[in-house]
């Protein structure tokens, strides 16, 4: 179906209520100053939640390249996207500390193979983490792909390919999995190769723009970008004892819960007034809101 035509025919068929021009001034009056306000106190609180979340943003940064504890002691890295870390923590490519496992499954459902969940680039997407209460793709695999791509807890996957190349790395953390939840494709899987690093400080590494950039600017492409396994493998990231690591990740997941809860009542307010800005009108045009000379302008 085409998109609907407004045309100057219906514009001018169109019936209208028509006050008196003295009433029509004081109501046009009284809408511009109440709509000024309104639309004033929305831009206000979108603004917050900007604010708020380049805040939360900044504060990842410095979470995930300096701790918890204030009062250690820094080195230089040399790396510009790092800078200065604690003395005690050291630095590694992904790939000593991960294994990175781009995912061959696609959509497409064979009569020969194994039916399976996908978990696809809008699951990762759209969510910080994945859980069970996400509507998964019905799929199938083979054998040797439902056992190469099924998903485990603390896994990290990322988006490894996209039309912008800003939407390339964007991380998920998988909290809860099924029997029979694979990684999708267009998406890379990262697993902890060893019993001394997290996939949940992984996740938030990946969060921190500064660390991200570096498979940004690896990004090719024209039309649609993408990151190479090699690139993902090189990318350079603090390394913390696993103690820390997890302190970190408990400390960003407990912000993020209350940042997310600030903004979401930011957001419950702007649409609040969205709908008593759309309510004065229709009740001020039509009469059902009377507006006398002593509102004008108030």
């Amino acid at each position: 179906y085409g998109a609907a035509l407004l045309n100057s025919t219906l514009i001018k068929c169109s019936r209208i209520l028509y006050p008196p021009v003295s009433e029509q001034k004081v109501i046009a009056n009284y809408l511009d100053k109440s709509c000024n306000n309104i639309d004033k106190t929305m831009k206000l609180k979108e603004k917050q939640i900007v604010e708020i979340n380049d805040y939360f943003y900044s504060s990842i940064h410095e979470t995930v390249t300096k701790g918890l504890n204030k009062s250690s002691k820094l080195k230089s890295t040399n790396i510009e996207c790092i800078g200065d870390i604690p003395i005690h923590w050291d630095i590694a490519k992904i790939k000593q500390k991960y294994s990175v496992i781009p995912s061959s499954v696609n959509k497409k459902s064979k009569d020969t193979e194994v039916e399976v969940q996908l978990c696809n680039y809008t699951d990762v997407y759209y969510n910080d983490y994945i859980t069970n209460d996400i509507d998964f793709m019905i799929a199938t695999a083979k054998d040797n792909e439902c056992e190469k791509f099924k998903l485990n807890i603390d896994d990290v996957i990322i988006t490894k390919d996209s039309e912008d190349p800003s939407d390339i790395a964007v991380p998920t953390l998988v909290k809860e999995v099924q029997d029979n939840l694979l990684c999708g494709y267009h998406l890379s899987m990262i697993r902890a190769k060893i019993g001394n690093v997290s996939g949940r400080y992984l996740f938030w590494l990946l969060k921190d723009k500064a660390i991200v950039s570096q498979l940004h600017r690896e990004a090719t492409g024209i039309t649609r970008w993408a990151i190479s396994q090699r690139n993902i493998k090189n990318t350079i990231i603090p390394n913390p004892p696993l103690e820390e690591q997890l302190e970190i990740a408990d400390y960003l997941e407990k912000t993020a819960d209350k940042v997310n809860k600030i903004k979401e009542k930011l957001q419950a307010q702007i649409d609040t007034l969205k709908e008593y800005r759309k309510s004065l009108i229709h009740e001020c045009v039509t009469g059902k809101k009377q507006i006398y000379k002593g509102s004008e302008g108030e």
